[in-house]
């Protein structure tokens, strides 16, 4: 028998903000920021390479010659103003076109594993709930979009989604829509 399925869990700002006061390692706090402002996959970060990443017309594209994405679409994300700072600071003059943006080393990318592993210390140090994990970022992205009232359809396009259906899970996030919505009912 399939049980309940359960809305994604999310985490705020200040969230993460507390993880990142936890984290020791600068790469793993840019990380943890890019992805909770972009929403990408674990392993569309630890494969990211430079070239990807356009400063001038800021933007991310995801998935290339040297890294196909889950659902085989390239897709492209306008970087934000946090996110500019984070990746000036990181990219150093010279770094090649094909190293990796936040690789254990310019030519060697860092394991998913490990990662996960420093995200998940860093979220117990920081007393958040048992099943926040790093995926979760990717959760927190769509859902942070979704209660600012961000079309699905934008959002579902943002994570990569082949589905809008996939996408559904991030469109009742908004309690208050929800209370908003409910008030209609109330006899003046």
């Amino acid at each position: 028998k399939k049980g309940q399925k359960k809305k994604p869990i999310f985490i705020s700002r200040n969230d993460l903000q507390l993880v990142l006061e936890k984290t020791q390692s600068e790469k793993m706090k840019n990380i943890f920021l890019f992805a909770f402002n972009t929403g990408c996959r674990l392993s569309e970060i630890t494969n990211l390479r430079w070239k990807n990443i356009d400063l001038n017309n800021l933007t991310i594209t995801i998935g290339d010659d040297l890294f196909t994405t889950k659902n085989e679409k390239q897709r492209m994300i306008p970087i934000s103003k946090e996110l500019i700072e984070t990746l000036t600071k990181t990219r150093k003059s010279n770094t090649a076109i094909n190293h990796y943006v936040f690789g254990k080393t310019k030519n060697f990318p860092f394991r998913s594993e490990y990662v996960s592993r420093n995200f998940k210390k860093a979220s117990r140090e920081a007393k958040l709930k048992e099943e926040v994990h790093f995926h979760t970022l990717r959760h927190s992205f769509a859902s942070n979009l979704a209660i600012r009232g961000v079309p699905i359809i934008v959002i579902k396009e943002l994570l990569g989604h082949s589905s809008i259906v996939t996408t559904e899970i991030y469109s009742h996030t908004n309690l208050q829509s929800l209370q908003v919505a409910i008030k209609q009912l109330d006899v003046s």
